[in-house]
């Protein structure tokens, strides 16, 4: 706390420019809408597309370790099943659910950032 303190104590007489959150927010969320353009419809890895597979395969109702051979951590597996259901929900390519999905998570951990630096405002 004290080192937050001591930042609040030396940014206080810096000036933010109107709207400055909203800026920031809009310039990431530029970034991330072209970095989207550039990924949509290229192909993915292999490594993706079998935890695709075993995220469907799970959703369809099989046991992880038992009905799908799988090394990794279950996390791998339950992380993938958001895009799995964005694909049958909306229709999306395979290939574009993930990155759709990893787009979402980066405007929400921008629209965060930008929430939590209103503290020094």
């Amino acid at each position: 706390m004290q080192a937050l303190d001591a930042l609040r104590r030396r940014t206080a007489g810096w000036s933010e420019p109107a709207g400055g959150n909203s800026i920031w927010l809009g310039l990431t969320s530029l970034i991330c809408l072209t970095g989207l353009w550039k990924v949509v419809g290229q192909p993915i890895s292999a490594d993706v597309a079998w935890f695709l597979h075993v995220a469907q395969r799970v959703l369809d109702g099989a046991r992880l370790y038992v009905d799908v051979i799988e090394i990794n951590p279950p996390l791998v597996a339950w992380l993938s099943m958001p895009a799995v259901i964005v694909e049958k929900v909306s229709g999306l390519s395979q290939t574009t659910g993930p990155v759709t999905i990893d787009f979402v998570r980066s405007l929400n951990s921008s629209a965060s950032k930008a929430r939590k630096s209103s503290l020094f405002q």
